[in-house]
């Protein structure tokens, strides 16, 4: 599996489920626990990211840095409650299968 960063990871648990309003639409985001596999480079487009920082937890929640919507509601609850679902629990469907 590889994230948004072009980064091989390696999903470990679902953080939680997350539904939220964007404009006129429902959303439902999915934070994801993963490991980032060994041997990883970073690459990225200068045109779509302006730079790439590792902060860990508390870093983040006390940065002024603007995240992407509900980042740090997500760690917020990870620090409160320390619960996770195994990623073993997450099924995948290819339903393109079921209807080509």
């Amino acid at each position: 599996m590889r994230g948004e960063l072009n980064i091989k990871i390696k999903p470990l648990a679902v953080l939680g489920l997350y539904q939220y309003l964007r404009d006129d639409s429902q959303c439902l985001g999915i934070a994801l626990l993963v490991e980032l596999a060994e041997n990883s480079e970073i690459k990225y487009s200068p045109k779509e990211v302006q730079a790439v920082k590792w902060m860990n937890i508390d870093e983040i929640l006390n940065s002024n840095t603007k995240f992407r919507d509900g980042v740090k509601e997500v760690l917020e609850d990870y620090q409160r409650h320390k619960t996770v679902l195994p990623f073993e629990y997450v099924r995948f469907f290819d339903l393109r299968k079921k209807y080509n």
